[in-house]
């Protein structure tokens, strides 16, 4: 929307400056603008690098260079990274990297900044919670005041070794419980 509102002023700077000074034309008002009052064309995507970027963060994120264009994204001046369609990439460039919390942070209110991406947005938005809870841990890391990282073969564990596997089987369980729990309640 950023860049359709740039050319939209630029169309009615072109009007204005080609009109009197009570919005009639002046007399030769079908002459073609000088080149000076014409609009550049618009770019070709919805985030458009700056020329005084040094590294263009649209190329990465077009590279799926998602480390690169991260680093470019947040290089840039407080004020272009808060720009809708730059919040937009960067939400995308952090849930590629794992970062749910951050992609929803950059999404929140972008509906509105950017309607034309809103199906593209809640795809994101749909992505981010499984992002967030995609990795894999083992068991006992619920647990490590047992202090052991694997539960062992219990056939291997002598005449002990199975009521030691149900010990930490256990204790591991009452730990995820309780951690589900913290998640659930927080959510």
């Amino acid at each position: 929307m950023g860049i359709l509102r740039g050319f939209l002023l630029a169309c009615v700077c072109v009007v204005a400056c080609d009109r009197g000074a009570h919005g009639a034309p002046k007399p030769n008002s079908s002459a073609p603008p000088p080149l000076s009052h014409v609009a550049p064309p618009a770019p070709s995507s919805a985030v458009a690098a700056s020329p005084a970027e040094p590294a263009s963060f649209v190329s990465l994120v077009r590279a799926e260079r998602w480390a690169d264009a991260r680093a470019a994204i947040e290089a840039l001046p407080e004020a272009r990274r808060n720009e809708p369609e730059v919040r937009f990439a960067h939400a995308r460039v952090v849930l590629e990297l794992g970062d749910a919390e951050a992609t929803l942070h950059e999404l929140d209110g972008l509906d509105a900044a950017l309607p034309t991406l809103a199906a593209e947005i809640a795809a994101l938005r749909a992505r981010a919670p499984a992002a967030r809870h995609a990795r894999v841990r083992l068991f006992l890391e619920f647990a490590p005041e047992v202090g052991t990282a694997e539960v062992p073969d219990p056939y291997y564990g002598g005449a002990n070794g199975f009521e030691e596997v149900l010990d930490l089987v256990e204790a591991a369980a009452r730990a995820l419980l309780a951690h589900l729990r913290r998640e659930l309640s927080a959510a």
